[in-house]
C-alpha cells in the first residue's frame, strides 16, 4: 500500500456528493456518524467520508476519536 504525501483540502458539500455518488455506498456506521466510501475524480484516489449525525453531543464525540 503506498502512502499518500499529508495534505489538506477543502471540499464543497457538492463536491463531496459527487466524490460519494450521492452517499451511496455505505462501509461503516457508528453512534454519532456513518462513513461512506468516495473516490476522488483527479486520480482515482479511494477515500472515507465521515458523515456526522445531528446530536448535540456529536462534537465531543468526534473530537475524543
Amino acid at each position: 500500500m503506498a502512502l499518500v504525501a499529508a495534505a489538506t483540502h477543502h471540499f464543497t458539500y457538492d463536491e463531496i456528493l459527487s466524490i460519494t455518488k450521492n452517499f451511496s455506498q455505505v462501509i461503516g456506521v457508528g453512534g454519532s456518524s456513518t462513513v461512506y466510501y468516495g473516490q476522488l475524480p483527479e486520480g482515482g484516489l479511494k477515500v472515507a467520508v465521515k458523515k456526522l449525525k445531528e446530536s448535540g453531543s456529536v462534537l465531543g464525540n468526534l473530537l475524543a476519536e
